[in-house]
């Protein structure tokens, strides 16, 4: 990683682990010097890693799955390959890369080379992260965020993103414009009050299922039925987070301190998506986050709904501090 505070991420293979490889090679011919022990020692490697992974417990979960008995996964290699085959045939890989959730991104990048907006799986982070300051129009997205969505399409529509493809619960876009800043204004505060006012009242945990319902799970379309209402809750979550992009474009050039606010705040809008329905963050947030979420989500739509309240930074921005601390502080 250089100045840039860019990751580029190529597929697995091309790179990684190569040291290491060349370590084991050169130990392996030292110590090894009879036929015979270098045979049995590479036998060995190989018995070990073809059936390591055939263990009571990892057979149990293949066979269940395959069988149509399916649970929730930590992540889902055929959303990363689909989002990769996106971003391939519309030669978007050169583009800035900024992943919803952080720790997908290396998994759309073992299907596709990418330069990621890097993550929290970069050990060391300067405190002013610079990719930060780049403006939101240079990025290509992957938001959590069905390509269908009426929001998304509407959008489209009045030319404000490009969307490329995607899955059911993702998909690939760029922005559009900028859009003039009172049209993307009034684009963010109607979209955030509404959506804020939906997971205030509606959200759930994203959490493990009980016996009683993984029991349930278990009978074909039980994972579909208990991912619905979490996907639901996703894709509220993922409008705001476009809509605060929208805006964030907008006002780069006539303030770009807001404009840096509001990237932030799409980017916590994304991952919140991400803790409310992935896989991968199951049982990371508690019933109390979600409830003071749902509290904080109020506060934000009563904030955004004050006359003139577009003039006042200051509790705006206190709103969207307390509702991203609270939910983020505290996760596992």
């Amino acid at each position: 990683m250089g100045d840039s505070g860019l990751l580029a991420i190529h597929p697995a293979g091309q790179s990684g682990g190569l040291g290491a490889g060349r370590v084991a090679a050169r130990a392996y011919r030292k110590k090894l010097r009879s036929w015979h022990a270098r045979a049995a020692f590479a036998g060995a490697l190989v018995a070990i890693a073809t059936i390591w992974p055939f263990n009571i417990p990892n057979l149990l979960a293949e066979g269940s799955w395959a069988a149509g008995l399916h649970f929730p996964r930590l992540l889902d290699w055929n959303e990363a390959r689909s989002l990769a085959g996106v971003i391939e045939r519309n030669h978007l890989n050169d583009r800035l890369l900024q992943v919803y959730e952080t720790s997908f991104g290396p998994a759309i990048a073992v299907y596709t080379p990418v330069v990621l907006q890097r993550g929290h799986w970069v050990e060391v982070q300067p405190l002013h992260d610079p990719a930060a300051d780049l403006s939101a129009g240079i990025k290509a997205y992957v938001l959590p965020l069905g390509p269908e969505d009426p929001f998304l399409l509407e959008m489209r529509d009045r030319g404000l993103v490009h969307v490329w493809g995607g899955t059911i619960d993702s998909c690939v876009v760029t922005l559009d414009g900028p859009a003039d800043a009172k049209v993307a204004g009034e684009v963010f505060f109607k979209t955030v009050v509404k959506n804020s006012r939906w997971l205030s009242a509606n959200a759930i945990n994203n959490k493990m299922p009980g016996a009683d319902e993984m029991k349930t799970m278990l009978t074909g379309a039980g994972l579909a039925a208990h991912q619905a209402p979490l996907n639901q809750q996703r894709f509220h979550a993922a409008r705001m987070d476009l809509a605060t992009l929208i805006y964030a474009y907008a006002m780069e050039k006539s303030d770009p301190q807001v404009a840096l606010g509001l990237r932030d705040a799409a980017s916590a809008f994304g991952g919140m998506a991400s803790f409310l329905s992935d896989g991968t963050a199951i049982g990371f947030v508690s019933d109390a986050q979600i409830a003071s979420m749902r509290k904080n989500a109020a506060a934000l739509a009563d904030v955004l709904e004050e006359p003139d309240i577009a003039s006042n930074r200051g509790r705006v921005g206190d709103a969207f501090d307390q509702l991203f601390h609270n939910f983020f502080g505290n996760a596992a």
